[in-house]
């Protein structure tokens, strides 16, 4: 059974790292990054942070739907939106693109190459309203589950 309070939750935190993110938007890139690798620029790695675990979150809801409903296991995490995707609970075109996003957000927890801040900054300035289309559509999907609660 779909943990709806876990999946709630989830939903707020993403909600809570946008509205944090969205004090950027319109913030030109000289300004928004740090302008050395040492810089101390607080905004930008509390920005890093938002993406990841708004993101993050995303991948918990999408991991949680697979397991419960017993789902296709995904290869790789990136594969969880695909799968959703294919069970009509996430449209093909924002599964791409969280599945791209899903590649930021490793680089982001696991380091695995230096982090362009000018793609950072075009992920605030184009891509937020991607995260308001996954609740959206996650909504819609436990409202066809029975639950008419509001996320």
């Amino acid at each position: 059974m779909l943990d709806r309070e876990a999946i709630t939750t989830r939903i707020a935190e993403i909600r809570r790292r946008r509205s944090f993110l969205e004090d950027f938007i319109g913030v030109e890139y000289e300004e928004f990054a740090p302008s050395a690798p040492l810089d101390p620029a607080l905004e930008y790695y509390a920005a890093l942070n938002h993406i990841q675990v708004a993101l993050q979150a995303c991948i918990d809801i999408a991991k949680h739907i697979i397991a419960v409903k017993n789902f296709e296991r995904p290869k790789e995490i990136r594969d969880s939106f695909s799968i959703l995707s294919r069970h009509k609970i996430i449209s093909k075109d924002l599964a791409e693109k969280f599945m791209r996003a899903t590649s930021v957000r490793n680089i982001l927890v696991h380091g695995y190459e230096d982090i362009d801040p000018r793609k950072i900054h075009s992920i605030i300035q184009n891509d937020l309203p991607d995260l308001e289309r996954f609740v959206d559509e996650i909504g819609e999907y436990l409202k066809k589950e029975g639950g008419e609660e509001n996320v």
